[in-house]
C-alpha cells in the first residue's frame, strides 16, 4: 500500500515539474527578388539601370584599332553598349599612337549603325577631322555603304531633295552673330585638292666655262594637299556661342541641311543647323 502511494506521489511531482516543449519559430522569410527591368543595353544593375561606364572603359584601351575591336566584341551581348563604347573610342580616346582615324573599320564592321543611328554623322565628322579634313574624299567612302550623309555641293544643287539631310563640310568661319536665343555663323566652304609643287633647295651649284658662270639650285618636286575656297557659303545656326570657334579658322562642320536662300550677290546660301564642329588634324590620312 505504501509502495503504491509513493508511486502516485512521484507521478504527480513529475507532472507538476514538466514544462511544455517550446514551439519552433518559423524561419525568416527570404527577401523578395528584385525585378530587373529589361533595358536596350542588356546590362542592368538592381533598379534596371545600365552599369556600363564608357568613359572608364575607354581609359583601359591601348590603341584606336584595339578599342574598336573591343567595342565590336561587346555587340553580341549589348548592341547599345557596343555603340556607346565605339563613340567613346572616337570622342574620348587618348591613345599613344594618335586619335581614331580608321574610317575603314567603321565602314567594314558598323554599316547598320552608320545607316540608322541618328548620332552616326557626328561620329563620322569627328573621324574625318581626325584624318585631316578631306571631306569630299571621305564622304565618298561612307556613301559606298549607303550612309545618308552628303556634301554641300550636292545639297545646293537640289535643295528641295536634300532638305532635312545630314551634310558635312569643311569651312572657315568669317562672322558670328549672337542673339538672346542662339548664335549664327557665316562660313566659307573650303575644299582640299592635291597639287604638284616645286621646292627650290638651299644648296647652290656653280658651273663655269670659259665664257660663262652659271649658278643653279636643286629643285624638289612633290605633291601636297592645298586648300581652295569653293565659293559656296553657309549660314549656320549654332547651339550656342563658343569662344573656341575662332574667326578665320577652319573646322569640319556637321549638321542638318535646312534649304537655301538667295544672297545679295545673286548666289544661294546654304542654311545649316549645326550639330558639331571639329578642328581638322594637320596631316591628312589617305
Amino acid at each position: 500500500m505504501r509502495t503504491a502511494a509513493s508511486l502516485a506521489l512521484l507521478v504527480l511531482v513529475a507532472c507538476a515539474g514538466a514544462r511544455p516543449a517550446p514551439e519552433e519559430l518559423p524561419d525568416k522569410p527570404a527577401g523578395a527578388p528584385v525585378a530587373l527591368a529589361p533595358t536596350p543595353s542588356g546590362s542592368v544593375s538592381p533598379g534596371g539601370k545600365s552599369n556600363f561606364n564608357a568613359k572608364v572603359w575607354v581609359s583601359w584601351q591601348d590603341g584606336a584599332a584595339d578599342c574598336e575591336a573591343s567595342a565590336r566584341a561587346m555587340r553580341d551581348n549589348s548592341a547599345e553598349e557596343a555603340w556607346q563604347a565605339l563613340k567613346a573610342c572616337v570622342e574620348l580616346g587618348r591613345f599613344n599612337r594618335g586619335p581614331f582615324v580608321q574610317l575603314n573599320l567603321l565602314t567594314n564592321y558598323w554599316e547598320d549603325e552608320l545607316r540608322t543611328r541618328p548620332d552616326a554623322p557626328r561620329i563620322v565628322a569627328r573621324v574625318i577631322a581626325n584624318r585631316g579634313g578631306d571631306v569630299d574624299g571621305d564622304i565618298s567612302k561612307v556613301q559606298m555603304i549607303r550612309m545618308p550623309v552628303f556634301t554641300l555641293k550636292a545639297a545646293l544643287s537640289q535643295p528641295d531633295i536634300y532638305k532635312g539631310r545630314y551634310v558635312i563640310i569643311r569651312g572657315k568661319l568669317t562672322d558670328v552673330k549672337v542673339d538672346a536665343k542662339s548664335a549664327t555663323a557665316m562660313l566659307d566652304e573650303v575644299s582640299m585638292k592635291a597639287a604638284d609643287l616645286t621646292r627650290t633647295g638651299q644648296d647652290m651649284g656653280i658651273i663655269e666655262s670659259r665664257y660663262n658662270r652659271l649658278r643653279f639650285y636643286d629643285e624638289h618636286h612633290f605633291a601636297e594637299n592645298v586648300m581652295n575656297p569653293t565659293g559656296r557659303k553657309v549660314l549656320g545656326r549654332l547651339p550656342e556661342a563658343d569662344p573656341f570657334l575662332e574667326p578665320d579658322k577652319e573646322f569640319v562642320f556637321v549638321g542638318r541641311f535646312d534649304g537655301a536662300k538667295a544672297s545679295n550677290e545673286d548666289q544661294k546660301v546654304a542654311l545649316l543647323n549645326v550639330f558639331g564642329y571639329y578642328r581638322p588634324a594637320a596631316l591628312v590620312v589617305q
